[in-house]
C-alpha cells in the first residue's frame, strides 16, 4: 500500500502486517528509490488485506490517494478492505500483480503445486480441460476485483510481470485512468 502526498510518497509493504514504511520525497526521481525499496522486499505469508488497511488507515489518517499492489489473493477476500478505503474518502487504486502463468498455466500432467505464501502444497491435474476452467475462472476473478474497484469509486489496473514497466505505464494505467 502506498499513501501519496502532494511532495510525498509513503510506501508501506504489506502481507499478514504492515511493515516498516518508506517516506520519499522530491519529484520525479522519487519514483526509483520506491521501486527499489519494494524490489527488496519478498513474498512470504499469508495475506490480510483487512487487517493491513485497518492498520494503515489507523497509522496514516489523512485523505489522500491509496495505491494497493497485491495478487489479491486474500483467504477473507478484499471487499472489507476496499469499502474502508471508500469510507474514508481515500482516491484508491487497485493494482493486481501476477505473472502470465498465474493466467494461464502452460504445465500438463499431474503437478504438485506449493503455495509461495504459505508453502502448503496441494496435487492437481492440468488436462487441456481444467487449464482452460482455470484460466477462465482467474479472469472471472480479475473482472470482480475491477467491478469492486470502480463500485467503490476507486480505480483498477492489472500488471503482468512479464511486461516492461514503462509498458505497463503506457498502456495498463492510462487505459484504466489511473494516470493521465
Amino acid at each position: 500500500m502506498a499513501l501519496l502526498h502532494l511532495d510525498t510518497v509513503t510506501v508501506v509493504p504489506f502481507a499478514e502486517r504492515l511493515n516498516k514504511p518508506l517516506i520519499a520525497s522530491g519529484g520525479r526521481e522519487r519514483l526509483w528509490p520506491v521501486l527499489q525499496f519494494l524490489g527488496e522486499h519478498s513474498c512470504g505469508g499469508g495475506t490480510n488485506l483487512f487487517g493491513a488497511t485497518k492498520e494503515f488507515m489507523g497509522s496514516f489518517t489523512s485523505r489522500g490517494i491509496v495505491i494497493v499492489i497485491s495478487d489479491f489473493f486474500d483467504e477473507q477476500g478484499c471487499e472489507r478492505a476496499v469499502e474502508m478505503l471508500r469510507s474514508a474518502n481515500h482516491d484508491f487504486v487497485l493494482v493486481q500483480v501476477h505473472s502470465a502463468e498465474e493466467q494461464r498455466p502452460s504445465a500438463a500432467g499431474e503437478l504438485i503445486l506449493e503455495d509461495a505464501e504459505t508453502a502448503a502444497q496441494r496435487t492437481v491435474d492440468c488436462s487441456p480441460e481444467s487449464t482452460a476452467l482455470y484460466e477462465r475462472r482467474f479472469l472471472e476473478f480479475c473482472s470482480r476485483l475491477r467491478r469492486l474497484a470502480l463500485r467503490n469509486g476507486g480505480r483498477y489496473a492489472r500488471a503482468v510481470t512479464n511486461i516492461p514497466y514503462q509498458e505497463f505505464v503506457l498502456r495498463s494505467l492510462r487505459s484504466g485512468r489511473v494516470v493521465a
